[in-house]
């Protein structure tokens, strides 16, 4: 077999590895379970989760791990340490004693986005943007419906200019696309022109 071609040794990892080595760069310091021919990662005492690395649930028939003390987050059945304070609901409450589905997640740090955030302060849509606060995008303002069309308008004469790359990709899709996420493009844009 080819070494360029050789994919990592662990169980479901893809990832091509390092010549001379059997694992990939993020598995290379990590050993695997002692028990015959497993291929899974050690978890404890040299040995992955499923052949006993970590403990087991604590109910009848139950193999799955341990989470939560003796059992699994299926068969945990401790209510959550605050309740959402929504008549009915049983979920863990988080900001102003709700729960995320009754509007207690945090608010996006871009301004004007009303979404829960996810990661980082930012929601799924902004998920890439920078969480630093004092960078530009991140108080991006949206842009009016007029200033949309123009904007679209420029990259439609772009496209179409003799000045382009010859690319397979640039269509009516790119177009359609550009106008989902062009607040976001059109903040990078101010943002870089500010930096010049």
């Amino acid at each position: 077999m080819d070494s360029q071609q050789a994919t990592c040794t662990f169980d479901r990892c893809s990832n091509l590895v390092d010549v001379p080595n059997s694992k990939c760069q993020i598995h290379r310091f990590r050993q695997k379970c002692s028990v015959g021919d497993c291929s899974n990662q050690v978890y404890a005492r040299r040995l992955c989760i499923r052949h006993g690395g970590k403990k087991s649930c604590e109910f009848p028939d139950c193999q799955s791990p341990a989470r939560v003390g003796i059992f699994c987050s299926k068969h945990n059945s401790l209510p959550p340490s605050t309740p959402c304070s929504v008549e009915g609901c049983t979920r863990a409450a988080h900001l102003m004693r709700k729960c995320i589905r009754h509007g207690g997640g945090k608010p996006c740090i871009v301004e004007n986005c009303d979404s829960n955030a996810r990661a980082r302060g930012l929601c799924w849509r902004h998920r890439f943007l920078s969480s630093d606060i004092h960078n530009p995008l991140t108080h991006a303002t949206p842009l009016s419906e007029a200033e949309k069309k123009d904007l679209t308008a420029l990259l439609q004469e772009w496209l179409e200019s003799e000045d382009t790359l010859d690319c397979d990709l640039l269509s009516d899709d790119i177009i359609n696309l550009i106008d989902i996420d062009i607040d976001c493009l059109f903040s990078s844009a101010v943002a870089l022109e500010g930096t010049n």
